[in-house]
């Protein structure tokens, strides 16, 4: 088979493409190429091989085919040490490819039938609805960890003064999440919402970010938000403290109501 009729995929072309997740890791060589190539190992067989690209001398498949690949290898391929399940990484890469505009809403858009290793995107993209792109690893990590606690979220919330948007806030939780569900609503108001703000030192730790997040802080509060803000530390080390403080909180204002 000619080179030029193939291109990396999957795993080890998410790291060439330094998706989260991925990155800083080594990983078994896919690849995919147009359909009419006759079937060989590790290799994907796809109807949408179009705009590869270039990274470190290699072809690389599109990112959206890159995505769509990146459970296609055996289980104990994907245990790194990190913690991470597949659908983790599946979350983490898509987030920052739609983030970082490798891929837009609708590259991914599925049609006809199933694509191999594609099942766990399909199923991250159903959750994730229409929701815009977290804008962090913390913010991803965030996200999953409300997610595998049962709780409703949504991502980078308008916070409005006298009809202008001041601020976009992470995450808005609503107190009554059967309500929503996955139903973004159009405004979030302080007497059905809870903030939560991830903060990391890369952009918060320096004297104009400290007064920046004092002064936000200060105004949520002004505006009557119950409000809670996590580092990027204790989303990624202590999940399990988020997720109970965010419980007890979601617990203590309908106890009170």
């Amino acid at each position: 088979m000619s080179e030029v009729l193939r291109a990396l995929t999957g795993p080890a072309a998410a790291a060439l493409l330094d998706l989260q997740g991925f990155r800083e890791l080594n990983w078994p060589f896919l690849w995919c190429a147009p359909i009419h190539v006759e079937p060989m190992d590790d290799l994907i067989r796809t109807r949408r091989w179009e705009r590869p690209a270039v990274r470190g001398g290699q072809i690389i498949a599109a990112p959206h085919l890159v995505l769509r690949h990146l459970n296609a290898l055996p289980v104990e391929a994907y245990e790194h040490g990190d913690g991470l399940t597949i659908r983790d990484r599946v979350a983490f890469a898509t987030e920052h490819a739609l983030h970082s505009k490798l891929v837009d809403r609708s590259d991914l858009t599925f049609t006809g039938g199933p694509q191999n290793g594609s099942h766990l995107l399909r199923e991250y993209l159903e959750w994730r609805g229409l929701e815009p792109p977290t804008e962090s690893y913390a913010e991803t990590g965030s996200s999953l960890i409300f997610e595998k606690g049962g709780i409703t979220s949504f991502r980078q919330v308008p916070i409005y003064v006298n009809g202008r948007i001041i601020y976009r806030c992470d995450f808005a939780i609503p107190f009554d999440s059967g309500r929503w569900h996955r139903r973004r609503p159009h405004r979030f108001p302080p007497a059905k919402f809870l903030l939560v703000e991830i903060d990391s030192r890369q952009f918060h730790d320096h004297d104009s970010g400290f007064e920046r997040d004092h002064e936000r802080d200060l105004m949520y509060r002004m505006l009557g938000y119950q409000y809670l803000c996590f580092t990027a530390h204790q989303v990624q080390h202590r999940p399990d403290y988020v997720l109970s403080v965010v419980k007890s909180v979601l617990q203590g204002i309908g106890a009170a109501a």
